[in-house]
């Protein structure tokens, strides 16, 4: 790329060009010659824009493709054998998967790329090379198909089970057992094989569908730890009372048609995450070297890796559960609460209280510990009437919240830079690319003076109209040791849906609603393209960003406007590039009808005709200011965020 800023996630090769030159005939270059209309009709030209700085000669199939191939094969064999000859119930089976793959690539690729650029003022063309020079005489490079097909990976995977299966019941009793051993051994290319191991046995017992018992353990191994901390325990079990089967709440209760209690504990490990070979020493060659002896002879240094962690194992996690689920008025309301807590022990860190001084890169331990907890209600309404009239209403609310309750790390850390205490979405990003912890903005600078009076951040000296930056910690400088974090989790903390229909005999309407509680984000790069109108060269200026300072406007939305993102005082990670993301959206509506004139159907065949207009993403209510879809990976935020799209679909379907 020529004078474009770096950005490794969306460069331009993501794209297809839009605006290359038009084809012309060669009948019509014979018909008008013209000097300056490119010689070479058939190969891939941008347009070229010098005057915004840039010439885009990276755009996909610019510079060449690649072609790709693989070949793959996956196989199953599964035995199932009854052994009702040793008791009834009783069932055994077998089964063993392999799959394997093996990819290739081919580049075909141009050495050199030539651009043109239409005047509009006269209607002339400059052609330009690579580099962005005017060159008229160049020919265009061929094509180049000689590069041979190279393997790009490969992977291959033994998975086999066997599982004894026991299903029985005597009058009122019903038990169900199952045993379950398996194992997979994986390889990618040519690391080395990974290995998994399962034993897992459940139990399940009721009486009368009335009460419920559920208990199982599983016995798991990964190749991850050390020999002997490679296998862990997990024991879980479950009870559940169906109260309405009881004769007393027939008798009491008659309104009742369902009411069940139900709670579980269980213990779950996880090795997700966790990198292999932690328990093995490692050492590797230096980048320096040192000397010896006369005459000097230097040999290559040699470092110590990750100091070994022989006793690393399982991260481990204890979840409860209490439900109720209820039916009532002949199971026209049903209401299901459930209450879940879990606390997670045993994560795998990195110790940050072990101080540079020490030498080593890092020292892991089973140390993080944190927990969360919520409830979720499902309500339902279910009413039809003797008219013909009918309506359903359901509704879904799902409410969370989870905290750090461990985390090591240096006590030199300020409170509110430290992890612990922190919600785990929070904690979780505080020390990425886009951190969810920034600066925080005070206002603006309105006048000269105030450019003196308060302290600074490092980097491009402000101008009126800029940010100022709050010194949290008052040592009379703005850094990183002055960042707060959001207000709210990355992840929402309450999600709801709704769904409802409303209908008469055979129309009906049909709509779907979901939405999310406050969720806070950082933009990529401090919202460098959609803060900053009009920098970096860039065309990227919205309506709302008319409402930035000036000395007649000095209590904007946006600060002054700058010729450049990255070189101006405004461009820090703080607060105002940590945006809301909670909406409410209007998911999908639809009006249905069922065609029932027997004569009409009959006479074309059919059985049944249903006409429907449905329409999707019709309304989203948000605080979002910069457009795209809140419910999108990018949010609007950054190149490659794409706006919701409303659809309308009309639909007729006919049985025969």
């Amino acid at each position: 790329m020529w004078n474009k800023p770096e950005d490794y996630y969306t460069q331009e090769t993501w794209f297809e060009s839009v605006t290359t030159m038009p084809f012309y005939p060669e009948e019509a270059v014979q018909q008008f010659p013209d000097d300056l209309i490119p010689y070479n009709q058939t190969g891939t030209r941008p347009f070229i824009r010098p005057d915004q700085g840039q010439i885009r000669l990276m755009w996909t199939g610019g510079r060449g493709f690649h072609r790709m191939k693989s070949n793959e094969i996956t196989s199953d064999i599964n035995l199932k054998q009854k052994l009702d000859f040793v008791t009834e119930g009783l069932s055994a089976s077998a089964r063993y998967s392999y799959t394997g793959g093996v990819g290739y690539r081919q580049i075909f690729f141009l050495s050199d790329y030539l651009g043109y650029y239409l005047n509009p003022a006269d209607s002339t063309w400059t052609r330009y090379d690579f580099n962005g020079n005017v060159n008229y005489d160049k020919p265009q490079p061929k094509l180049d198909v000689s590069r041979a097909e190279g393997l790009t990976g490969t992977n291959r995977s033994h998975y086999y089970s066997a599982q004894l299966n026991y299903d029985r019941t005597f009058g009122l009793h019903n038990i169900a057992a199952v045993g379950v051993f398996s194992r997979r051994q994986a390889q990618y290319g040519s690391s080395f094989p990974s290995y998994e191991e399962n034993w897992v046995g459940r139990a399940a017992y009721n009486y009368d569908q009335k009460y419920i018992f559920e208990t199982s353990i599983a016995h798991t191994g990964s190749e991850k730890f050390a020999p002997g901390m490679r296998y862990g325990t997990f024991p879980s079990l479950s009870a559940g009372w169906v109260l309405t089967e009881e004769d007393f709440m027939k008798q009491s209760a008659p309104w009742m048609n369902y009411l069940k209690v139900r709670g579980s504990w269980g213990m779950v490990g996880s090795d997700a995450g966790i990198p292999r070979w932690q328990y093995i020493s490692e050492f590797t060659e230096g980048g320096g070297t040192a000397g010896f002896g006369y005459p000097m002879t230097y040999y290559p240094s040699i470092s110590e890796g990750v100091i070994p962690n022989p006793d690393a194992t399982w991260e481990e996690a204890v979840k409860r559960n209490i439900g109720i689920e209820t039916g009532f008025l002949k199971n026209q309301i049903t209401v299901v609460v459930d209450l879940y807590n879990e606390s997670r022990t045993g994560i795998l860190q990195s110790r940050r209280s072990v101080p540079s001084w020490v030498g080593v890169s890092s020292i892991y331990g089973n140390l993080g510990e944190t927990k969360a907890h919520g409830m979720e209600i499902d309500l339902g309404i279910n009413k039809t009437f003797l008219n013909g009239m009918f309506f359903r209403v359901r509704g879904i609310l799902n409410a969370n919240e989870s905290r750090v309750v461990f985390y090591d790390e240096s006590s030199t850390v300020p409170e509110h830079l430290k992890a612990e205490g922190k919600p785990v979405g929070l904690a979780q990003r505080m020390n990425y690319y886009t951190p969810t912890a920034g600066v925080q903005n005070i206002g603006f600078y309105q006048n000269f003076d105030e450019l003196f009076m308060y302290p600074l951040a490092s980097g491009p000296a402000p101008i009126v109209g800029d940010f100022r930056y709050l010194d949290y910690n008052g040592d009379g400088t703005v850094n990183s040791q002055d960042r707060v974090v959001s207000t709210h989790p990355y992840v929402p903390e309450m999600t709801w849906s709704t769904s409802f229909e409303v209908g008469y005999k055979r129309l009906s309407l049909r709509a779907n609603i979901y939405g999310i509680s406050s969720a806070q984000f950082p933009m990529r790069q401090g919202g460098m393209f959609y803060l900053y109108p009009f920098t970096q060269n860039k065309d990227n200026a919205y309506l709302i960003h008319e409402d930035h300072w000036t000395p007649e406007n000095t209590d904007p939305l946006f600060p002054a406007v700058h010729s450049m993102a990255t070189n101006q005082y405004n461009y820090q990670i703080n607060s105002f590039s940590v945006l809301e993301a909670k909406y409410t959206r209007l998911r999908n509506i639809s009006l249905n009808y069922q065609f029932d004139d027997n004569r009409v159907l009959n006479a074309i065949g059919a059985q049944t005709a249903t006409f429907t207009v449905t329409g999707t993403n019709l309304i989203t209510w948000t605080p979002f200011i910069l457009g795209g879809d809140p419910e999108g990976f990018n949010s609007g935020v950054d190149f490659g965020a794409y706006p919701m799209m409303k659809r309308f679909n009309f639909e007729i379907r006919l049985t025969f």
